[in-house]
């Protein structure tokens, strides 16, 4: 054998170097908004700063949706209490005031609803209520059968931007003149409902309104200053805003 064959054989051939894959690109944050949600936030944008957070707290989840927005911000985890709630998170725009019900899969934020403590507390008719309705909604997921035929509720995808349009929240879209009108419509009844609420008599009232849909408290929109005409707010819409103002004054 001549030497240069021995040192060929002895000398290691060199190794191409291992070619690294190239890094998964994350998935983008995206989201999708329920009809129910819209409505609901037309409902809570009356009260005092709950826009401002709102938009701190959406912005908050679009930047990382999988973290926790301060203590406030928690999942259902166990769903002992509503098994159909688990995996869904509450977050307190306004403590124990204003809640947004949501869910984070696969980076699409799904926005489902705005409620208050009642509804998301103990296990009585209100939270189950909420389990079913969340238990509706469709997140895309590869569902079985029987259960794709429950999901009846659509959350359709938005930009963020659109959705601050949507809301009626963003910078550069000034509110037209009807819905300027039935802000303050509804400030003006939730102030009066807010009185109302810390008044035995007149509370009572207002939960007749919220169980039976009684409207007597109507009697009182003659007398306030200017008077609301007693057709400018929607029977939906009094409820809501009864059950918000029972809510935040204790009986």
């Amino acid at each position: 054998m001549k030497i240069s064959e021995l040192l060929e054989a002895r000398t290691p051939k060199s190794q191409e170097p291992a070619t690294e894959s190239p890094p998964e690109k994350p998935t983008p944050v995206t989201i999708a908004v329920t009809d129910r949600f819209v409505r609901d936030f037309s409902d809570f944008s009356t009260m005092p700063k709950f826009v401002e957070d709102f938009e701190t707290f959406i912005k908050s989840k679009f930047a990382n949706p999988q973290a926790a927005w301060g203590k406030k911000d928690t999942v259902w985890s166990s769903g002992k209490m509503v098994p159909k709630l688990k995996g869904w998170s509450h977050a307190h725009i306004i403590f124990g005031k204003a809640i947004v019900i949501y869910r984070v899969v696969n980076n699409k934020i799904f926005l489902a609803a705005i409620t208050d403590h009642l509804s998301v507390e103990g296990e009585g008719p209100r939270i189950r209520n909420l389990g079913e309705y969340v238990d509706s909604i469709d997140l895309g997921l590869a569902y079985k059968p029987q259960d794709k035929e429950r999901k009846t509720t659509t959350a359709n995808p938005i930009t963020l931007p659109d959705l601050e349009k949507k809301l009626g929240i963003a910078k550069d879209q000034e509110p037209s003149a009807e819905q300027l009108a039935q802000q303050a419509l509804q400030k003006s009844v939730l102030a009066l409902f807010y009185e109302m609420a810390a008044v035995p008599q007149d509370r009572a009232l207002l939960m007749s309104l919220v169980k039976q849909g009684d409207t007597s408290v109507l009697f009182f929109f003659d007398v306030m200053n200017p008077p609301i005409p007693q057709d400018a707010v929607s029977l939906e819409d009094l409820k809501q805003l009864a059950k918000r103002a029972l809510a935040a004054i204790p009986g």
